[in-house]
C-alpha cells in the first residue's frame, strides 16, 4: 500500500474535517467539526495516520502559493480537488477531478 501524501509530508497538512467521531486526548471530536492544522499534528503520528486512513479525519493541504490546485484521494477510487480549501462538496470519480483541476487553467 502506498503512503499518502500526508505520511510523506506531513508539514504540507493544513486542517482537516471530522467525519467519523473520535476521541484522543481527553476531547471528543464531532463529525462535521473543523480541525486546525495544529490540533491535526499534535495527534501522535501513529495514531494521527491510523485516523486519516480510517476514514475518521479528512485533511487538506496547506493554502497553494498562486492558487494551485491538487487532487487529495479520499479511497475507492474518489477524490477531493482542492484549492487552499476543498472545492467538491462530495467525493468526485477521478475524471470528474481531472475536469474540476483541469477547468481553472481554460478559465
Amino acid at each position: 500500500m502506498a503512503l499518502g501524501w500526508h505520511v510523506k509530508n506531513p508539514g504540507m497538512i493544513g486542517g482537516g474535517r471530522v467525519t467519523r467521531r473520535f476521541e484522543t486526548g481527553g476531547r471528543t471530536f464531532k463529525p462535521g467539526e473543523e480541525i486546525s492544522r495544529e490540533k491535526i499534528l499534535a495527534i501522535p503520528i501513529a495514531n494521527r495516520n491510523a485516523l486519516i486512513n480510517a476514514g475518521f479525519i479528512e485533511i487538506f493541504p496547506v493554502s497553494a502559493v498562486g492558487g494551485e490546485r491538487f487532487l487529495v484521494p479520499m479511497g475507492k477510487g474518489l477524490f477531493h480537488v482542492v484549492e487552499g480549501r476543498r472545492l467538491s462538496s462530495e467525493p468526485l470519480t477521478k475524471e470528474q477531478a481531472d475536469a474540476l483541476l483541469s477547468a481553472k487553467s481554460a478559465a
